[in-house]
């Protein structure tokens, strides 16, 4: 059993098993007693030849499982890395659009505000609305960037130590932050 263990992982063991089966039958037909040659092969075959080949079959579907093992580990982790990489894409993507949406906002709201300043003296009704213009692009901005956080969140890229509010222990960093 065990040189047919061995026997599935080299050639050779294989081939020690395979001349000590000749051997014994060899010994079995020359020693042969009141027993017919047929008797005597398949006992042998039976105690020698059976527990070589339930080793190396064994040994064999071990083997394969280990193999298979180490497969199934290497894809998982790769999956891994191929759902980690999406993410990130997908984050970026999402802080791209979140740019984006932010950006144009601002510089209407930079422009309008300019407007609103040299227009003034003159004319204040325009000013007005140019003011009216900044506050509704502001909200807008304030809505989208709402709407994309609150994607992130659900999709589990919130930050922070409580889901995307802030904490107790992260108030230093937010002070020093509005500073």
């Amino acid at each position: 059993f065990s040189l047919g263990q061995r026997a599935a992982s080299s050639r050779r063991e294989l081939s020690i098993a395979a001349a000590l089966f000749a051997a014994s039958l060899v010994v079995a037909v020359f020693t042969r007693g009141r027993l017919s040659l047929l008797d005597e092969a398949s006992g042998w075959a039976l105690f020698v030849g059976a527990p070589v080949i339930i080793g190396n079959a064994l040994a064999r579907r071990a083997s394969l499982a280990a193999r298979l093992d180490s497969v199934t580990r290497q894809l998982q982790a790769e999956n891994e890395a191929s759902a980690a990489r999406a993410a990130a894409e997908e984050r970026l993507r999402i802080a791209r659009e979140l740019h984006d949406i932010v950006a144009h906002r601002v510089s209407v709201m930079v422009i309008q505000t300019a407007a609103a300043r040299r227009v003034a003296g003159n004319d204040p009704d325009h000013a007005r609305e140019s003011l009216g213009l900044v506050e509704q692009g502001g909200r807008e901005a304030l809505i989208e960037m709402r709407r994309v956080i609150g994607v992130l969140r659900r999709d589990g890229g919130a930050t922070g130590a409580s889901g995307g509010h802030p904490s107790l222990s992260e108030l230093d960093g937010l002070v020093a932050g509005d500073r």
